[in-house]
């Protein structure tokens, strides 16, 4: 997942943080936060395109999820939230997103979860962003992710001009090596859209939320 600086975020160790989020990365949500925080989407009731704030406060950011230490909020979507953590038991600095409760609770998503997870991980692809870990603590599913020090294909979309051909051809490129080795693997990712797509700064490519895809042949997931 790409990271954000620490200026994108004003929480303190005692005060509530904020950070600006896409309205249409937020559905209607209301969610408990591990440490018992909590987080809710405030917005303009016309739906106009001014920005979400996401208000969360410091119970969850600077806690321990497992080995966990959640440092600070990256982004917020219909699936869950996005953390820069950092692994204490690996030594090591790593983007974690955390499922919302009622997947989390549904048996049959939480195996799925594990089974697209355990495929994601095993896949050699340089452009399918690496899964260090995935499964459950306190109850909450979670997946483990290479931090991508950049931004995603939509932060560049919104750029004025477009993008140039040969950059474009080059990105795709990279997508599709991405989907030919999880297809090869049986595994459909359901969900490409700009925002699932990072780049570095020299526009090395990952795909990302192959842990939330579509297992080849559950014609159920939808």
């Amino acid at each position: 997942v790409a990271a954000k600086p620490p200026s994108a975020l004003t929480a303190g160790p005692n005060e509530p943080g904020r950070k600006i989020v896409d309205p249409d990365l937020l559905p209607l949500y209301s969610a408990e936060l591990p440490g018992g925080g909590r987080q809710r989407r405030k917005g303009s009731s016309n739906g106009s395109a001014a920005a979400a704030e996401i208000v969360f406060f410091s119970a969850c950011v600077g806690t321990m999820f497992g080995p966990y230490e959640l440092q600070w909020l990256l982004g917020v979507g219909g699936m869950g939230e996005v953390y820069r953590a950092y692994d204490t038991a690996k030594d090591r600095t790593v983007a974690i997103k955390l499922l919302r409760a009622e997947m989390s609770a549904d048996a049959g998503f939480q195996e799925r979860f594990r089974r697209e997870s355990r495929i994601a991980a095993r896949l050699q692809e340089p452009h399918v962003i690496p899964v260090h870990d995935f499964g459950v603590i306190h109850g909450v599913l979670y997946i483990a992710m290479r931090l991508v020090e950049g931004a995603s294909l939509k932060d560049e979309w919104r750029m004025p001009g477009a993008l140039p051909p040969t950059r474009a051809a080059s990105i795709i490129g990279q997508v599709a090596a991405a989907l030919d080795a999880a297809h090869s693997s049986g595994l459909v990712h359901r969900d490409i859209k700009p925002e699932n797509v990072l780049l570095t700064a020299d526009d090395f490519a990952y795909l990302v939320d192959f842990g939330i895809a579509h297992a080849g042949g559950e014609a159920n997931v939808t």
